[in-house]
C-alpha cells in the first residue's frame, strides 16, 4: 500500500469502475515518466491531458442523452463552462476588461494634454479642446 518513499500508493488502492490494467498504468507512468510528480500534480495533469474527451462526453451527453434529466443537466454544465471560460477570470465579461483599459489610458492622455496646456506660458497656442467629460458654456 505505499511506495518506495512511504507514502500511500494511490494507485493500488482499486475501485469497482478502474481496471486494474488502468492502476497498472498510472502506476508504470508515476514510476517510468514522472518519478518526482506529487499525486495532486499528477492528477492535474491527467486532467488537462483528457480534458477534450470530457469535455466532448459532457457536450454528447447534452446533445444525445438517453433522458430529458441528463441533457438537461448536461446542458447546464456546458453552458456554465462556456460562460466561465467567456470571462476574465473574475466573472466580468471580456468586454469590460477592455472598456476599462481604454478609459484609463484615455484619462491618462487627458490628463497629460491639460497639464501640457498649463504649462504654456501663451493662451494663443491652446488647441480649444476641453478635457474629457466636461462641458463648457
Amino acid at each position: 500500500m505505499t511506495d518506495d518513499d512511504g507514502r500511500v500508493d494511490p494507485y493500488t488502492l482499486s475501485k469497482a469502475w478502474v481496471s486494474d490494467n488502468d492502476l497498472e498504468a498510472l502506476k508504470m507512468d508515476r514510476t517510468v515518466f514522472h518519478r518526482d510528480e506529487t499525486p495532486p500534480a499528477m492528477a492535474r495533469r491527467i486532467l488537462a491531458e483528457n480534458s477534450p474527451a470530457a469535455a466532448m462526453s459532457l457536450v454528447k451527453l447534452a446533445l444525445h442523452g438517453e433522458s430529458e434529466s441528463v441533457r438537461l443537466n448536461a446542458s447546464k454544465e456546458v453552458l456554465r463552462l462556456a460562460y466561465e471560460q467567456g470571462s476574465d477570470g473574475d466573472g466580468r465579461e471580456p468586454w469590460e476588461g477592455v472598456y476599462e483599459k481604454v478609459m484609463t489610458d484615455v484619462d491618462a492622455m487627458l490628463r497629460e494634454a491639460s497639464q501640457h496646456r498649463a504649462g504654456k506660458s501663451n493662451k494663443d497656442e491652446d488647441d480649444g479642446l476641453e478635457p474629457f467629460g466636461q462641458v463648457t458654456d
